[in-house]
């Protein structure tokens, strides 16, 4: 987006996602010029008091202001809704939390609306815009530790669509596309859903596999609650992230054993300190997105990212559903499911 100096931006739910969006928008230069969000005291004042003028639940006061840009963070059965809104007010720039939609034929569908008018979606898949990452999918192929060949996520909190999706992304960006297949099974969780009894979105387990014999081992049980793990295996080296806003560990073998072969998995690893990647700042991330929406340039987290994620969510619950492993692209009664994901 060319000549404009303050972009304006109108933002659709101010809860917690809501309130990261418009501390992204500030801190970029933008102008939040209207806030839209049912609740008598949107959780969102408490963070950002001064836009209290700009807030409010009257939904003609709110389309009243002119926006160069609408962000929708409310939960995924309001984001085509929504969009679509904005589309017939003539607004042509949105960015869309995750999870994107309810289904792939959604997502399918919203995008290409999105392009029939001229404009352009961003998804919040906010690890694209870190630089941490960048560097980690450089080690990928390098002579340090050879070509990346599996990622192992752990974590609790179980919700495949609204937590897993970011999880989703990360291995997709990392592995340069789509799975081919997933094998999946849910896992129940023991806690009502936060966000309302309408939504239902269990933990699960599966296994990705991507091109080349590349893998994702992914297990967010809903019966655990235990902040995120991740490790990512290369041919001869690892990195272990226990806590993404800390030094990551790097573990590789000496130079004179990377030529041994996998069946020598006893050779000994070197520790390395990595620099500190910078911390997992949600704001930033969400600036990442917004930033990405208001640009004429290529896209790093386009609708069809989202559509991607999407692809693996319905797999896994697919996969889960049937007892066997899924292909992806999805087919059409998969594609077609509408999931009560937040």
């Amino acid at each position: 987006m060319t000549n404009q100096i303050a972009p304006r931006v109108g933002i659709i739910g101010f809860g917690r996602m809501g309130a990261r969006i418009a501390l992204a928008a500030l801190r970029g230069g933008m102008d939040v010029v209207a806030v839209l969000d049912s609740a008598p005291e949107p959780w969102g004042l408490g963070q950002v008091p001064d836009l209290a003028p700009r807030v409010t639940s009257d939904s003609d006061r709110f389309w009243a202001a002119p926006m160069d840009l609408l962000a929708v963070g409310t939960t995924a059965d309001g984001h085509a809704p929504l969009v679509r809104e904005g589309l017939r007010r003539g607004i042509k720039r949105f960015v869309v939390e995750k999870p994107f939609t309810q289904s792939v034929v959604e997502a399918e569908t919203l995008i290409a609306e999105v392009a029939a008018a001229g404009g352009r979606i961003s998804v919040n898949h906010g690890r694209r815009f870190l630089a941490g990452y960048y560097k980690l999918r450089e080690l990928d192929g390098s002579d340090l530790v050879g070509s990346l060949r599996s990622i192992t996520v752990v974590s609790g909190g179980g919700s495949t669509g609204c937590l897993g999706t970011h999880v989703f992304d990360l291995c997709n960006f990392m592995f340069g596309g789509a799975p081919l297949r997933v094998f999946a099974g849910l896992a129940p969780n023991d806690f009502t859903d936060p966000r309302g009894a309408r939504f239902d979105d269990p933990g699960s387990y599966s296994v990705l596999e991507y091109a080349g014999g590349r893998r994702a081992l992914l297990e967010m049980g809903g019966d655990t609650g235990l902040p995120s793990t991740m490790e990512f295996r290369f041919r001869h080296g690892r990195v272990v992230i226990e806590d993404e806003s800390k030094p990551w560990r790097l573990f590789h073998r000496k130079p004179e054993d990377r030529a041994l072969p996998c069946s020598r998995y006893g050779a000994p690893l070197i520790e390395t300190v990595v620099e500190n990647p910078g911390t997992l700042d949600i704001v930033e991330m969400s600036l990442g997105t917004l930033r990405d929406a208001l640009s004429d340039g290529p896209q790093q987290a386009g609708g069809d990212i989202g559509l991607q994620t999407m692809q693996v969510f319905a797999a896994i619950r697919a996969s889960a559903a049937r007892g066997v492993v899924v292909a992806l692209p999805v087919d059409d009664e998969a594609a077609a499911t509408i999931y009560a994901i937040p």
